[in-house]
């Protein structure tokens, strides 16, 4: 599979970037709107042969000028991952009404004392919320949000997986050191590695980069990944 997306990067790469020079030199724009013949490319497929239009990704493109010339074979490569799966209009699943990114999520926590004291060890910012009733673990711009027994096990309190219990969470982190920083910070929270290190599909570059894996629990037994790219 990679193989062959590889092959038909650089095959198509020169009539890409000439359909991109046609487009600049060409196209007009109206208000950030395509006012004209949207462009194609054509892919073959086996015998047949597909033609793919190229109208989101440019309008993705023509507002950050700077990012035409990146037209690359790794750009082919990623959306034709997407038509040798058979999927139409590939290109307008990244349009600019996408989910963005996840915020938080959320999880049912028993062992209160102990996750607040291993995520902290992870290095996480943890701060109590909602009078107490829930543990935020916040790092980046992410965060997990922890309810605690007297919230989730609470008749009144609806706003949750109606099935999920403590340990049923299942959670990738992306790790910007180096393995050993990672074994060691792992080591200091009292954390057992599970699996790993072992080579991992992760979430980058529209879920097509691949990491080095480490697999632990938490003290409530949620699976946690630590995945480290490059």
């Amino acid at each position: 599979m990679a193989a062959n997306l590889v092959l038909l990067a650089a095959v198509f790469n020169t009539q890409l970037l000439g359909l991109r020079e046609n487009f600049l030199s060409k196209q007009e724009l109206s208000d950030g709107r395509l006012s004209s013949k949207s462009p194609s490319i054509d892919i073959p497929m086996g015998l047949a042969t597909r033609r793919l239009s190229m109208t989101p990704l440019f309008r993705r493109l023509i507002k950050a000028p700077s990012l035409i010339t990146k037209i690359s074979e790794e750009t082919v490569m990623l959306e034709l991952s997407s038509v040798q799966h058979g999927t139409d209009n590939v290109f307008n699943s990244r349009n600019n009404n996408m989910i963005a990114a996840y915020d938080h999520v959320a999880l049912p926590m028993e062992k209160t004392e102990e996750m607040v004291e291993f995520y902290t060890n992870l290095g996480c910012r943890v701060v109590e919320q909602s009078s107490g009733r829930i543990v935020a673990v916040i790092f980046g711009d992410n965060k997990i949000n922890f309810h605690t027994p007297d919230l989730w096990q609470s008749p009144q309190f609806t706003l949750r997986g109606p099935t999920a219990l403590p340990g049923c969470g299942d959670l990738c982190f992306v790790w910007q050191g180096s393995q050993q920083s990672l074994a060691d910070t792992l080591s200091a929270a009292g954390a057992d590695i599970e699996e790993g290190p072992v080579e991992r599909t992760g979430g980058m570059n529209g879920g097509s980069t691949r990491g080095i894996s480490v697999y632990t629990r938490d003290p409530d037994s949620n699976l946690l990944e630590f995945i480290i790219y490059g």
